[in-house]
């Protein structure tokens, strides 16, 4: 009997295992058995469904982007610290040093040690770990954990943003130069929910655990 979730598409039959690919619910999803894992560990099996190429090539290449500007920024932060002034400084409401000086970039630069543009640097190398982690094997990072990372990560990224935009609106300033980070990870954070839309939150325990060690490996 074939149905359109039971159909088998192909079977493989490696030397090491025995891959099947299914179509289920419009989705493909491969289950791979091993019989004998590698170094003689057991063998695994998964069956969750591989994750998208493009939108894993596209997070990495947003995350490296969003990396190296908040590298600039922070540079530009330690000119105006040494009295300089920033591309982005001007009279008036447009000024970033005034947004950079505000009571909240100055509390979590006391709280933390790091400044905004540290934490921003700190998100950016964060979202280009699990991006690239996840590319490397999309087959299996969803059971690994990666997709519930991914999706953890775009949440704070977008949440930061809200918070920063709201902040810098209530001080009267606008930042110039910030506006490009909220740009990049609100289009980092979208994909990433676009491109894992179709698994959810699977393995939620694995996902928090790889992003608490991804943000302390960042920091």
């Amino acid at each position: 009997r074939t149905t359109s979730s039971t159909i088998l598409d192909r079977i493989h039959r490696p030397s090491c295992c025995l891959s099947l690919e299914r179509r289920w619910g419009g989705r493909r999803i491969r289950i791979r058995l091993r019989a004998r894992g590698r170094f003689g560990r057991p063998a695994f099996v998964t069956t969750h469904p591989p994750l998208a190429k493009r939108p894993l090539i596209a997070l990495v290449a947003l995350a490296a982007a969003s990396s190296l500007w908040a590298l600039f920024l922070w540079g530009q932060l330690m000119v105006v610290r040494m009295g300089g002034s920033a591309f982005c400084s001007a009279e008036g409401t447009v000024d970033c040093a005034s947004v950079w000086d505000s009571p909240l970039a100055v509390a979590v630069h006391a709280w933390t040690r790091v400044p905004v543009a540290g934490w921003g640097l700190m998100w950016g190398l964060m979202a280009f770990a699990l991006s690239l982690a996840a590319l490397a094997d999309p087959d299996r990072a969803v059971g690994r954990g990666l997709a519930t990372a991914l999706r953890l990560t775009a949440l704070a990224g977008a949440a930061s943003v809200i918070g920063l935009l709201v902040a810098s609106i209530a001080a009267g300033h606008i930042c110039t130069g910030c506006i490009g980070t909220y740009v990049v990870v609100g289009a980092w954070s979208a994909v990433a929910f676009v491109g894992t839309k179709g698994v959810g939150w699977p393995e939620p325990q694995r996902g928090v655990v790889v992003t608490g060690a991804a943000l302390v490996a960042s920091y």
